[in-house]
Parts: structure tokens; C-alpha cells; sequence
């Protein structure tokens, strides 16, 4: 048996939250989790550094606790993290296939929302990229982006890239901040 220290407990902790993560993982939802004595006896460890581990994993929505029953595989819930990557990265991270399909690419004038989000006057020349996003096939996103034909005047001529994100960062400008505005409508034909 390992001392239960602060040094030892905190490495134990580890050792059977990752043990768990990998067990529930790839299990169905509702499957049963490995229990605090299972857990205690196979590690050599208090059952509060059990308690502690598995806490860390209902936290994280992986697995639930039902009082008199005991924990279990959590049902999936929705996926998202917030930082910044691009749609091909988060496509990739969800093991999907990110495709793309222009849409339109052409020059035109910043409108009010465009022009303060880019900080531009109104009016300014921009560069309007609208892309169908897909997933394994299956359309998953109306993409606008806009750039100001002042700071990339060459950005339309020759081909597009497949990754804005990518693109940027062969420039030496990936971007540290963004926003999202998630709306929901009913869907047109478009």
C-alpha cells in the first residue's frame, strides 16, 4: 500500500481517475462505473481518494452518481468547448471529416456590423467568403468571414485556402480572440 501523503494521495487520485476515464470512456450510457471499494482494494487507496477521483469525473460529466443505486456512464451531453480553433480542427477533434464549398467569394462594402467588428469605417472595401461547412458529408454551417481588402488586397485573387484559420496562421496572425453569436430560426431553403 502507498502512503496516502499529500504527494501519494495525489498521484493515486490520477492513477484511478485515468483508470475510470479509460473503463467508462468507450462504455454505453448507463453501464455500471468500477465501485469505491473495487477502486480502494485494486489501488491500495482510502476510499475518500476514490471519492475524490470519481468526483473529478461526474464534474466533468462522465460518469453520474443515483443515490441507492450506485454511478454509471453518463448519457453523452452536448460537446462544446470554448476556445478558439478552427471548424477543420474542431471537425477533426469530433472525428468527423470538415469539407467546405465555396459559396461566395467576392469584394464588397462593410456594413454597419462588419465594419465595427473589423474596425473599419462603413463603406469600407471588404472581402465577403460565405462557405457551406460539412461534416462526414452533411451540412452543418453557413460560414460568412470578411476581411479587409486594405490589409489582404490580394486575398480573392488565385485560389482559396481550406483553412481561414490555417491561412492566418502561415501569416503569423492566429487569432487571440473571438465571439460567437449563436442564433436559432426556422431554417429557409438556404
Amino acid at each position: 500500500m502507498v502512503s496516502e501523503g499529500s504527494s501519494g494521495r495525489g498521484r493515486k487520485h490520477v492513477l484511478v481517475r485515468e483508470y475510470v476515464r479509460s473503463v467508462v470512456v468507450a462504455a454505453d450510457p448507463g453501464t455500471p462505473a468500477p465501485s469505491e471499494r473495487e477502486l480502494a482494494e485494486r489501488f491500495g487507496v482510502a476510499r475518500m481518494t476514490v471519492r475524490h477521483a470519481l468526483d473529478a469525473l461526474v464534474a466533468q460529466g462522465l460518469i453520474e452518481r443515483i443515490p441507492g443505486k450506485g454511478t454509471f456512464v453518463s448519457k453523452p451531453v452536448i460537446d462544446l468547448q470554448m476556445r478558439l480553433s478552427s471548424y477543420t480542427e474542431e471537425m477533426e477533434r469530433r472525428g468527423k471529416k470538415p469539407e467546405s464549398r465555396t459559396l461566395l467569394a467576392r469584394p464588397a462594402s462593410a456594413g454597419p456590423g462588419v465594419a465595427r467588428a473589423l474596425g473599419l469605417e462603413e463603406g469600407a472595401a471588404v472581402a465577403h467568403w460565405q462557405r457551406l461547412r460539412l461534416a462526414d458529408g452533411v451540412p452543418m454551417a453557413l460560414q460568412h468571414t470578411y476581411l479587409s481588402l486594405d490589409q489582404f488586397p490580394n486575398f480573392l485573387d488565385g485560389v482559396l485556402p481550406e483553412s481561414f484559420y490555417y491561412w492566418l496562421a502561415d501569416r503569423n496572425l492566429t487569432p487571440t480572440t473571438g465571439e460567437d453569436s449563436v442564433s436559432a430560426t426556422l431554417a429557409d431553403e438556404d
